[in-house]
């Protein structure tokens, strides 16, 4: 039989690999396990995270064994991020250990709520009720903490700390001037969740209207100009220059943002009319599909539209005529046309 030299060099190569990884670890746990706590947290925080599968288990069980008040700034960004860790252990032992700091863990309210209803593990639920019974249940108690960890290192909890502020909505709107400041992130993510956050706060968020404007025109993330979108249908058109730039979009050239703005505009109400029968006139088949569809969720206030969309229902696209039909039911019943 033939060997296959290469395949040996391979094999060899990844045992050499494995007895690295190996020894690396065994070597990390003792220094951890015997060094002076105040060292090794700091350690044990980042190894919950970034370890092996064995490394965090080990990270998160010592975290538990030794977390004290005092730990909380360092402790509590790493245990939230290891709440979502699919091995069981490390997720029980991460609640357990936010719960054993109690109000020091607000920040981390918001993530053991949704791990206590979204997690895989029975156990990791659980545990993450159970700590919710010593930081307490209220999102708003981590308010504070969540606009000052808009700055954090780890973009993680950055976008961590703009969602919890976005799950509070306007009554958050004191983060405005902070979610503006990190609208300007590195991280695209981090920008899309912050812009959302924005898009919560409805009106309150128009000192943020320009840096919007300016994601929705100027970002090169498609994610977090469809926030900017949204955000900006959420504030409404009486914020100075929100009209004018979807407006704008609208009628841009950019088909995928134009047709995701068309899609959601009929939050806008009657400020939306004229955008939508435009593009139900001139648009793509795609846009004149998206305008049909929302002037029908305009209801009432889009029965000015009503000619365009029975004009709509003599098009080749068989599609467009099913929308188009549905829409003006829907404006006819709540207008009280028949």
């Amino acid at each position: 039989m033939e060997i296959d030299k290469e395949q040996l060099k391979e094999n060899a190569e990844n045992l050499k690999q494995s007895g690295a990884e190996i020894g690396s670890l065994i070597f990390w746990i003792a220094k951890t396990y015997f060094g002076d706590k105040k060292k090794t947290m700091p350690e044990l925080c980042d190894g919950i995270v970034n370890q092996s599968k064995w490394g965090r288990i080990y990270a998160s069980s010592m975290i538990l064994k030794k977390i004290t008040e005092e730990d909380a700034p360092i402790a509590v960004p790493a245990l939230i991020e290891a709440l979502i860790d699919v091995e069981k252990s490390v997720a029980v032992n991460a609640a357990s250990a936010l719960g054993k700091l109690g109000s020091k863990a607000a920040f981390s309210i918001y993530a053991l709520k949704n791990c206590a209803e979204a997690h895989l593990a029975e156990e990791a639920r659980a545990a993450a009720e159970s700590a919710l019974s010593h930081t307490g249940s209220q999102i708003e108690l981590g308010f504070a903490d969540a606009v000052t960890y808009l700055k954090h290192q780890n973009p993680f909890i950055r976008r961590y700390a703009a969602d919890l502020i976005a799950a509070l909505g306007p009554a958050a709107r004191n983060a405005v001037p902070f979610l503006k400041e990190a609208a300007k992130d590195e991280d695209s993510s981090v920008r899309s969740a912050v812009i959302k956050a924005l898009g919560t706060m409805g009106k309150y968020a128009a000192p943020a209207a320009s840096i919007i404007v300016e994601k929705l025109t100027l970002d090169n993330d498609m994610e977090v100009k469809q926030e900017a979108i949204l955000a900006l249908l959420n504030m409404g058109s009486a914020v100075p220059g929100v009209k004018e730039s979807l407006v704008e979009i609208a009628s841009s050239s950019d088909k995928e943002l134009s047709e995701f703005l068309l899609g959601n505009i009929s939050k806008l109400g009657e400020d939306a009319l004229p955008m939508l029968m435009k593009a139900l006139k001139e648009g793509t088949a795609t846009q004149k599909r998206k305008a049909a569809q929302s002037l029908g969720e305009l209801g009432a206030a889009g029965k000015d539209a009503l000619k365009l969309l029975e004009e709509a229902l003599m098009s080749d696209d068989a599609l467009l005529r099913g929308i188009a039909k549905n829409s003006m039911h829907k404006i006819k019943s709540q207008a009280g046309i028949f």
